[in-house]
């Protein structure tokens, strides 16, 4: 069965490949790893991962907002370390959130996603990369 899910998700069946993408992501959301926050001005944050576990492979996330403010800037930032990681970059999606990928954690530890948005509002995300 999970062959056939993944045949449908090739870009020939564009059309389809939507609808059951929506379908498979809400289905699989509990072993998603998903957090939310609360920003300086006091929306709802959400951030998602694909994996349950957040790992120095993961490369991408995707930011929700109640506002659906756009985001103007991400990064990545390693507390413990005092420094964070090469430039992220921002897609903006259809429904409203941004996909946030090329993230590189290099190591193991405590991470931080930060998230500036064009409504002078930001918020944090902490997190543990396995």
């Amino acid at each position: 069965m999970q062959d056939f899910w993944s045949f449908l998700s090739v870009k020939k069946f564009a059309g389809v490949a939507l609808v059951v993408s929506g379908f498979l992501s809400l289905a699989e959301m509990a072993s998603a790893a998903t957090m939310t926050a609360v920003s300086r001005g006091g929306d709802s944050l959400t951030l998602s991962f694909d994996d349950d576990a957040i790992t120095t492979s993961t490369t991408e996330s995707i930011f929700c907002n109640g506002r659906q403010a756009m985001v103007l800037k991400a990064d990545l930032w390693m507390p413990s370390m005092g420094h964070g990681s090469s430039p992220v970059s921002l897609f903006p999606q259809a429904n409203g959130c941004t996909a946030i990928r090329n993230l590189n954690f290099m190591m193991r530890g405590n991470w931080e996603l930060r998230v500036w948005l064009n409504n002078n509002d930001s918020g944090t995300f902490a997190f543990q990369v396995r």
